[in-house]
């Protein structure tokens, strides 16, 4: 080759380089993606904001495990990703130019949150899961025992981090990726709860001293053993239910409960009593705090933060009942000195104050329960099945009928009565109703938009029960029928019920006798 024209050929040679060179140097990015994006400034960081909504599918041979980025804490590594595509930015001027024919990509580098892959994986994994067992250590009064764990099946929650994570890399969404169960061995050995158990036992070794505001007591060593567990990450733990169990009666004396507001009658006019919060033992951090005594040791007692209390009821919430007046009242009499007025005394004394709500409903077997002699009660006869027989509690009727002509007059529901199966003359006829354990019951019903307060009152040969609310409806016996039913008497009682608005609604209560006793209907 002549030498001119190779000295003008190397010329051309080394100006297409000196181009080629400084393109390269100008631009090494282009021809570089991401996640089928021209890799520009900024790329990364606008893929990385709006990962978290990226569905992730994991195939398995029995179903598909559907989930999203952010659920398996599935988040961009900006740094990575970044390092990455300078990586696939520092080829020469060659590397460059393919890229500007063939364009390159660069990998999307993503972590994941081991604690929620966990979750996720142990909540919807397709396959017939069956989880691996922890072992555990089990604390008693007898000592402290290791329990052996047990392996399972599924998908591993490592794998599939594993799996979505390289997915992940094409920048494709969704992320698919297949994985199949595999055996799950427990985490955590059986060597590593031995020596939790080992130092559990070093640990309740003594007793200790606790103390919740003026009261103090000692937990002894057999208890404090019988609390301890292990967690789900083979740490020292207690059973809470038993610990805060076995610390309200240890520490009884730091209890003080709460009173509800209520209404007495005094004067002939209703007064709120307020409401007063109590105290009780102890707070959820007892168990917190005794677990920590025993892991370092005070050298006095424990404190125990106490529980606040508040009523039921409160000052306020009585105030809005707007119980201000009698709407019913109703008195019965019956002869001094009888078994049975300990009785009707007693069940007026347990219902005395009772406040049924707007909307409430009040059962006499509910508030009462079963009549005993270690509530008070005592034995005087009462019917059964139309037979007069001596139960505890016999002669309650008395009271279950006061209150049903008390409601009955006032205005009030009576869904739940049954009048005495033999007439008593001492109550009004075919407007009566008894009471038994479980059955019959008394129920009333407050229908109306105010409280409704019951109130009795006593002598040795009356009971009154009168009821207390704002004046919503008043009742009247407006009518009575009889017809006959085999061997007794079906008695039908009307009553007309006068509202405040000037309507009225009418209703019947029925009673059914038998002639006499043993006789059936």
């Amino acid at each position: 080759m002549p030498r001119k024209l190779l000295l003008a050929l190397t010329a051309v040679v080394v100006v297409v380089v000196a181009l080629t060179g400084g393109a390269w140097a100008a631009d090494r990015a282009r021809g570089v993606e991401l996640a089928g994006q021209e890799l520009k400034p900024g790329v990364i960081e606008q893929v990385a904001a709006g990962y978290g909504t990226t569905p992730v599918v994991v195939h398995t041979p029995d179903g598909d495990l559907r989930t999203t980025a952010a659920e398996l804490g599935m988040t961009v590594d900006v740094a990575a990703t970044r390092k990455a595509a300078d990586d696939a930015r520092s080829g020469g001027p060659t590397d460059w130019f393919r890229g500007v024919r063939a364009r390159r990509s660069t990998p999307l580098v993503v972590v994941t949150d081991a604690e929620r892959v966990r979750g996720v994986v142990r909540a919807k994994d397709p396959t017939k899961r069956t989880n691996a067992v922890e072992p555990s250590v089990q604390g008693s009064a007898d000592g402290v025992a290791v329990v052996r764990g047990k392996p399972g099946k599924g998908l591993n929650a490592e794998t599939v981090a594993a799996a979505v994570r390289d997915a992940a890399r094409g920048g494709d969404r969704p992320v698919e990726a297949d994985v199949e169960a595999e055996p799950l061995a427990p985490r955590f050995s059986l060597a590593d709860a031995e020596r939790l158990a080992e130092r559990a036992r070093s640990l309740a070794s003594e007793p200790l001293d606790v103390r919740a505001g003026t009261a103090t007591a000692t937990i002894g060593s057999k208890t404090l053993r019988s609390w301890i567990r292990s967690n789900d990450d083979m740490e020292l733990a207690l059973d809470v239910d038993a610990t805060q169990a076995e610390l309200r009666i240890a520490l009884a004396a730091a209890t003080a409960p709460s009173q509800d507001a209520s209404i007495h009658i005094e004067a002939g006019r209703p007064v709120i009593v307020p409401g007063r919060s109590g105290t009780t033992c102890c707070t959820d951090q007892a168990p917190t705090r005794i677990l920590a005594a025993l892991l370092h040791r005070p050298t006095t007692a424990v404190s125990l933060p106490v529980r606040s209390t508040e009523p039921d009821r409160t000052t306020d919430e009585v105030q809005t009942l707007k119980i201000v007046e009698p709407i019913g009242s109703f008195t019965t009499r019956h002869p001094a000195g009888q078994p049975r007025v300990t009785n009707i005394h007693r069940i007026a004394d347990l219902i005395d104050g009772t406040i049924i709500g707007p909307g409430g409903r009040f059962s006499v077997n509910d508030k009462v329960g079963e009549r005993t002699t270690a509530k008070g009660f005592v034995s005087d006869h009462s019917i059964a099945d139309g037979v007069f027989v001596e139960t505890v509690g016999g002669g309650i009727s008395q009271f279950a009928t006061t209150l049903f002509n008390a409601a009955f007059f006032g205005g009030l529901d009576v869904p739940t009565y049954q009048a005495h199966s033999i007439y008593i003359s001492r109550y009004p006829y075919g407007r009566e109703a008894t009471l038994s354990w479980t059955k019959p019951d008394l129920v009333i019903s407050n229908t109306t938009p105010y409280g409704v307060l019951i109130d009795t009152s006593y002598t040795s040969t009356t009971l009154t029960v009168t009821l207390w609310s704002t004046k919503y409806a008043t009742g009247a016996q407006t009518a009575q029928s009889e017809a006959p039913l085999g061997n007794c008497k079906r008695v039908t009682t009307e009553r007309t019920r006068t509202y405040v608005d000037g309507h009225t609604k009418v209703d019947h209560v029925y009673a059914t006798y038998r002639p006499a006793e043993g006789v059936k209907c």
